[in-house]
């Protein structure tokens, strides 16, 4: 493995993490709260998510519309956003749904930060997990002759290198969302 596949492998992971932790409700209404919820929309078919099944805008900070392209299944969408378990309660009215979005307590404040945490801490783990990947593959091209001692320490001071800019994204990240967790509006 070359450490441009490295890096891909590491952005990939922040990227993921980065992923999950926005899905994390702080109070404001986002688009990423819901978009990736499947639904059972059509008997036969594969669940699809909120995103290919309707428009969400966001015309106030505390609430999201969607706009089901298919007025048929309005009720499906609204199951699946209560069964989905987040907290949100969908209106609907035709084939629109409004979400509010409630303030959150102290209490769920500092759950969302637990949940932060754990998200981020899995985000740390997969960076370890290729991190202990690529130093195998640099012993083993070691162990094959294709790579000198110094080589291999360089290599290895390069990796880890790539590994801590990694692991302090991750933790700015952390701060700043739970910067967001915390901030009470």
């Amino acid at each position: 493995m070359e450490l441009d596949d490295f890096k891909r492998q590491l952005e990939g992971a922040f990227s993921l993490t980065q992923s999950e932790v926005s899905k994390l409700r702080i109070g404001r209404a986002n688009a990423s709260l819901i978009e990736d919820i499947r639904v059972n929309a059509y008997e036969g078919s594969q669940p699809l998510k909120i995103i290919e099944l309707a428009t969400i805008t966001v015309p106030e900070p505390q609430t999201l519309m969607l706009q089901v392209f298919d007025a048929g299944i309005t009720d499906k969408v609204a199951k699946a956003i209560m069964e989905a378990n987040i907290g949100l309660t969908p209106n609907v009215a035709g084939s629109v749904i409004r979400i509010n979005i409630p303030p959150l307590s102290q209490e769920r404040r500092q759950e969302l930060i637990k949940v932060l945490k754990r998200k981020v801490e899995d985000g740390k783990v997969l960076i370890r997990q290729h991190r202990r990947q690529m130093m195998e593959d640099i012993r083993q091209r070691f162990e094959d002759k294709k790579l000198t001692e110094d080589e291999v320490k360089r290599l290895e001071k390069e990796v880890q290198s790539l590994v801590d800019e990694y692991n302090q994204r991750l933790e700015d990240l952390y701060k700043e969302k739970e910067d967001a967790i915390l901030k009470v509006e």
